[in-house]
């Protein structure tokens, strides 16, 4: 299984979001944790199969929907690991700055 690497960024944005669907969606309150853990392990065997995001830096990063949730995962594919960059949410107005 390929390793993953959370930029600290990306790490305090899953709290904030996981934090926040546990106090607002108290029927699935674990939904998050356990979606994303999901598609990691997806993304861990199929890195190439996220969306490529149109970065101005010119990153070479990809994006992956959470399913049942409105956010989705922003990372880059590295020679023996996975940086997540950030925890992006679809409600945002404005993509996130990386």
């Amino acid at each position: 299984m390929t390793r993953f690497e959370f930029a600290p960024d990306a790490r305090k944005e899953l709290r904030t979001r996981i934090a926040w669907w546990r106090a607002n969606r108290p029927a699935a309150p674990n939904r998050v944790t356990m979606e994303l853990r999901r598609i990691l392990r997806f993304i861990s065997a199929n890195p190439g199969l996220g969306k490529v995001y149109d970065h101005p830096s010119g990153r070479a990063l990809r994006s992956y929907r959470i399913p049942k949730t409105p956010y989705f995962v922003v990372y880059e594919i590295g020679a023996h690991k996975i940086r997540i960059a950030t925890i992006g949410s679809y409600e945002m107005e404005a993509p996130p700055p990386l």
